[in-house]
């Protein structure tokens, strides 16, 4: 699986941080690609900071579609480094 970052917002991020953080989210991803379903060639990753009022610590939400749109996974990277999680829609049928 090809991991292809699309679109960032975040801010007060470095590029070398947005470097390093990307490369920690595609090896994150590439960790649990036997759980995305239906496993996609490529799978483009849309990065958001989530607000402060939804998460006390200072995450990122990324957002995992195949070619079609449809969302396969969603990941919270808490810029700490620790408490990420993952969540996986059900496959469309």
């Amino acid at each position: 699986m090809k991991i292809l970052f699309n679109e960032w917002s975040c801010s007060n991020i470095t590029d070398k941080q947005k470097n390093d953080i990307q490369a920690n989210i595609e090896k994150e991803l590439l960790s649990v690609q036997d759980k995305i379903k239906p496993l996609p060639k490529k799978l483009t990753v849309s990065i958001f900071e989530i607000p402060r009022t939804r998460s006390p610590k200072r995450s990122l939400e990324c957002f995992g579609v195949d070619d079609n749109g449809d969302e396969l996974v969603t990941y919270v990277y808490p810029l700490s480094g620790e408490g990420s999680t993952f969540r996986f829609p059900d496959p469309k049928d």
